[in-house]
């Protein structure tokens, strides 16, 4: 299993037609106090998957953490892949809508996406305590 694209966005979604759609990249927040908190994001990824690997059960772990490598959060969960035709690529896009995300410090944050207890990618990202402002953006 590879993942072709992970990304932090403001919103995501996939259409009837299987069309993933996603706005709002981001790789950093900006808070005028921390607690920084983030209300909605929506974390997304795309897995491709061998023919061999298919109609299996898969583990997925996702880990959120600080620069200190203290843990931010942490989500786990399993899938069965569903069926692939001999010698095709399973192509499969998850969204996962993160809420009421807090950061206690500023600094940088990163997170990793694990399959089968593998890692497969890191996304990284930075709080910034700004002044003057009464925004909180991502």
């Amino acid at each position: 299993m590879e993942i072709a694209l992970a990304a932090l966005a403001d919103y995501a979604s996939i259409s009837r037609e299987g069309k993933l759609s996603v706005m709002g990249i981001f790789n950093g927040v900006a808070t005028n106090e921390l607690p920084a908190r983030i209300s909605a994001a929506h974390l997304v990824v795309s897995l491709e998957l061998e023919a061999a690997e298919a109609e299996r059960e898969h583990t997925v772990e996702i880990k959120c953490m600080d620069a200190d490598g203290a843990t931010a959060f942490a989500i786990s969960g399993k899938f069965t892949a569903p069926p692939s035709r001999r010698g095709e690529i399973l192509k499969m896009d998850q969204i996962l809508r993160l809420e009421n995300m807090s950061f206690n410090k500023e600094g940088d944050y990163s997170i990793s996406i694990f399959a089968n207890n593998d890692l497969k990618r890191t996304l990284r990202f930075r709080v910034t305590l700004r002044v003057g402002s009464n925004e909180l953006t991502s």
